[in-house]
């Protein structure tokens, strides 16, 4: 009985709890950055990257996106021309910080 009133003042679950941080795990497919000119496809693929966590951890306009600067590294680690097809990367979210995106550890 008492969970039901819970669920009606406005709490959307009994079993709902304030999460501090969330981890998921993303695969961002960077065929996006192949479309454009040479010189310009790493620039593109953080690009893509960015927009891809955007996306997908439906980020507010007062949040901010950290890109760790492993995902840097792999990105231009075949310099600027040939970045990777694909990057797996963990997205973290937690209160008060920047959305930090990292590479996945295998």
């Amino acid at each position: 009985m008492g969970d039901d009133e819970d669920c009606q003042e406005g709490n959307h679950s009994p079993q709902a709890s304030h999460v501090a941080w969330i981890e998921t795990p993303e695969v961002n497919a960077l065929r996006e950055a192949w479309k454009v000119p040479r010189s310009r496809r790493a620039n593109r693929a953080m690009a893509e990257i960015r927009k891809h966590v955007h996306r997908h951890m439906k980020v507010s306009d007062d949040e901010k996106i950290w890109i760790d600067e492993d995902v840097n590294h792999a990105i231009w680690a075949r310099g600027m021309q040939k970045p990777p097809r694909k990057i797996r990367v963990v997205c973290t979210r937690e209160e008060g910080f920047p959305i930090e995106v990292k590479l996945m550890e295998d």
